[in-house]
């Protein structure tokens, strides 16, 4: 459906955008993840309107948008602070993108019970905006967005000013609507737990071009480079002092690996307290632990190598953890190779 194509965009001599190119599917949910200034944001704005490119094109359905003003592109925009009416009522911020359609009364009361009921907020359409919680207000909001029927829907950070524990409920919501509702959605967060929840693929961005383009367990499974791994939390990198022979070698030892690279991620997901396996089947790596700290769901251990490599995994909250300083086997289940 858009085809982003070679997009550059400069502000004032500084590139924010480095040849950025990505195809979005009918129906799809792109979430494009990375820090603050890695220039998600400001693709968004381009793709909207907002901002114009310095190179590269924008493709709907195949025929250029650049020269197309904003309010002519027919897509909907969500931020992060709503930017809501206060003193109009529900029913008043709904109806606003459809009085500027020119849409008729009748009509446009139509479309407001619609989208109300969609949002599970039948019966608030004459409610004051000032009396709404923040999760009844993002869904004013969305509401808003969707009662003109975009053809695109556009979300910047639509949940960073919630609590943690209402953004976790309203980001599985957010994508059950826009898949209910059929739409192609292109959503902007720096939070990694959001975009698995919500996305069809994430856009993982990194100093205004795409770092990796790939599904949620792809990216989060198989990260290829070093910025992805450490971005996503991943932090058991280490470095590769000599491949030969499906052998890479390391200040933890030999390790087999098919692939050449000059870094290796141990993903903590396949690291377990040992010894578990029999001897020859599995990398071991033999450390004092340096941390544990209790999330809830699990413990956070880190393990210090005696080459001054530190290594985190979890294990089950229900668990026993080690004390501190407690001498440890882990076990290396699966080793990736990155690119630095």
């Amino acid at each position: 459906m858009l085809t982003i194509h070679d997009l550059h965009v400069d502000f004032a001599g500084k590139p924010v955008l480095r040849g950025v190119n990505v195809q979005v599917g009918a129906g799809e949910i792109l979430c494009l993840l990375g820090p603050s200034g890695c220039g998600k944001t400001t693709l968004l704005r381009v793709i909207a309107g907002l901002e114009q490119a310095s190179q590269g094109d924008l493709l709907l359905d195949g025929q250029s948008i650049q020269a197309i003003p904003v309010n002519q592109r027919g897509f909907g925009l969500m931020f992060q602070d709503f930017a809501l009416f206060p003193h109009l009522t529900v029913a008043q911020n709904v109806t606003f993108g459809l009085e500027m359609q020119g849409r008729a009364a009748e009509e446009r009361q139509q479309r407001v019970r619609e989208v109300l009921q969609l949002v599970d907020l039948d019966g608030f359409a004459d409610r004051d905006i000032a009396r709404l919680s923040g999760g009844e207000r993002q869904r004013v909001a969305l509401a808003r967005s969707l009662a003109p029927r975009p053809r695109l829907l556009m979300l910047d950070e639509p949940l960073g000013s919630l609590d943690a524990a209402l953004r976790e409920q309203l980001v599985i919501e957010l994508r059950a609507i826009i898949k209910r509702v059929g739409l192609t959605a292109i959503h902007v967060t720096h939070d990694q737990r959001e975009a698995y929840a919500i996305a069809d693929r994430i856009a993982l961005m990194n100093q205004g071009r795409i770092e990796q383009l790939d599904t949620p367990a792809q990216v989060y499974q198989h990260p290829r480079t070093a910025f992805a791994a450490r971005f996503l939390g991943l932090h058991n990198l280490v470095p590769v002092t000599r491949w030969r022979d499906g052998v890479a070698e390391t200040a933890l030892g030999r390790v087999p690996v098919s692939t050449k690279s000059d870094l290796l991620l141990l993903h903590p997901d396949h690291l377990t307290l040992g010894p578990s396996r029999s001897a020859g089947e599995a990398f071991t790596v033999e450390g004092k632990v340096s941390e544990v700290t209790f999330l809830g769901e699990a413990y956070r251990l880190k393990v210090h190598h005696a080459s001054g490599i530190e290594l985190q995994l979890r294990i089950p909250a229900a668990a026993i953890p080690p004390v501190l300083g407690q001498l440890v086997t882990v076990d290396v289940g699966q080793v990736l190779p990155v690119r630095s």
